[in-house]
């Protein structure tokens, strides 16, 4: 059985998804949308996908099994709603909301629908990442009850001022802690 894959927003995250989708087997990339119909064009000549629409309902009756929630953070309420609306499953970008209230009627919407709901911590499984995991589960620093990370990244100034939902509490959904920080992060439970 081949899941057939559809990539809502087609900006700079949307292309790992594609080329982490074509890493298995049993999974098919079929169709991309965004509100840009060009950009969605092009991202779909890109990566050689057949079909390339320019909304999510479009691209819900293409027929997938997955979608791949791409767009900027405020549009992933409603899109996760809408696809589990339509019995699609989710991958979601992070962060999932921009409030705990949004984030929980997304997951009641998939779980009122079967469906199931990821978020992307991708960085969560880069072989660092994995190594402190592993070294949490196997027990070798004891119960861990505290713990501090620097983060050393840098966004120049024009990360912040290239789309007009970036850099803004109420679009962006919190700063630094949200958007970057958040990839080192790693749940002790």
């Amino acid at each position: 059985m081949t899941i057939r894959v559809g990539i809502l927003g087609c900006g700079g995250i949307a292309g790992n998804h594609v080329e982490a989708y074509r890493e298995v087997a049993e999974v098919e990339v079929v169709a991309c949308a965004d509100v840009d119909r060009p950009r969605a064009r092009s991202f779909a000549e890109k990566y050689n996908l057949p079909i390339w629409v320019g909304s999510l309902g479009e691209l819900l009756e293409v027929g997938i099994d997955v979608l791949s929630v791409c767009t900027p953070h405020p549009t992933h309420e409603q899109a996760v709603i809408d696809a589990a609306k339509a019995g699609v499953h989710v991958l979601c970008e992070k962060p999932i909301a921009l409030t705990t209230a949004a984030a929980q009627r997304m997951v009641d919407a998939c779980d009122t629908a079967g469906v199931e709901l990821g978020v992307l911590f991708q960085r969560r499984f880069w072989p660092a990442s994995q190594k402190v995991r592993r070294t949490i589960d196997e027990g070798v620093l004891g119960a861990p009850f505290l713990a501090h990370c620097s983060v050393l990244l840098h966004r120049d100034p024009d990360y912040f001022t290239r789309d007009p939902w970036r850099g803004k509490w109420d679009t962006d959904g919190g700063g630094v802690l949200m958007t970057q920080a958040i990839h080192y992060i790693v749940s002790a439970t």
